[in-house]
């Protein structure tokens, strides 16, 4: 008894695997394009926190000149102010 393997009995066979992988590949694809979503969301976020820093770090620079000068005007008010006595 020779069992022959027809085509139509070797598509039922490997339908089931098939099946699995290709719904298995549409979802990871679905997974990818969603983190892929999130990841460019976070970067726009980010983006904008460096944004702020910068302009955070500017002011703070600006506020140290302003401050030093400040300083060495009171410095030198007081250096005056023991140079007449």
């Amino acid at each position: 008894m020779k069992k022959e393997i027809t085509l139509f009995s070797l598509l039922g066979i490997l339908s089931a695997p098939l099946l699995l992988i290709f719904t298995w590949g549409m979802s990871i694809t679905t997974r990818l394009s969603t983190h892929d979503e999130i990841l460019n969301e976070h970067k726009s976020h980010i983006e904008s926190i460096e944004i702020k820093v910068e302009k955070t770090d500017d002011k703070i620079d600006e506020n140290y000149k302003l401050m030093s000068d400040k300083i060495d005007l009171v410095i030198y008010k007081l250096d005056e102010k023991e140079s007449k006595r």
